[in-house]
């Protein structure tokens, strides 16, 4: 007969998906610093977070998460190197970022990544994008986000 844990961490409702409802530019205004993306996101299921301007809060029990983007870009500069990944608080985690070199402005480059951190109570989340040039625009033209429990 299997075990059950009422009460515990895996019983709470959590999660996130998101989606980009119309194609958004993000100007990289100095190069390699990471900037919002900017855009409107459907937020639906919602469970355990809340939005505050462009941050997604965490308000659940700590636990690890794991956040899996896909996005198409485009660029107004051909060869463009862009990157896109996840801002936790202060931190980006730009070692789990996901990027490409677009060799040709205004065609579509996919780019895709998971990456699992831990979050707590009051945490934010921001998705978060850079390129190698100053003035560089990224148009985002569709972005779907899921954030759910790393551990079932």
């Amino acid at each position: 007969m299997p075990i059950t844990f009422l009460g515990s961490i895996m019983d709470v409702k959590t999660g996130v998906f998101a989606y980009l409802t119309a194609a958004a530019d993000t100007t990289i205004t100095t190069a390699n610093n990471w900037y919002p993306i900017n855009g409107i996101f459907v937020n639906d299921p919602f469970e355990n977070f809340v939005v505050e301007d462009q941050d997604i809060v965490y308000t659940g029990p700590k636990r690890y998460m794991e956040v899996d983007g896909h996005a198409t870009v485009s660029v107004d500069s051909p060869v463009t190197e862009f990157f896109i990944t996840v801002k936790k608080n202060t931190y980006v985690y730009e070692d789990e970022k996901m990027g490409t070199l677009a060799k040709s402005a205004g065609e579509p480059y996919a780019a895709s990544g998971t990456l699992v951190l831990e979050v707590d109570t009051g945490d934010t989340i921001q998705l978060v994008c850079t390129a190698d040039g100053n003035g560089d625009v990224l148009t985002m033209e569709h972005f779907v986000v899921s954030i759910r429990p790393f551990f079932n």
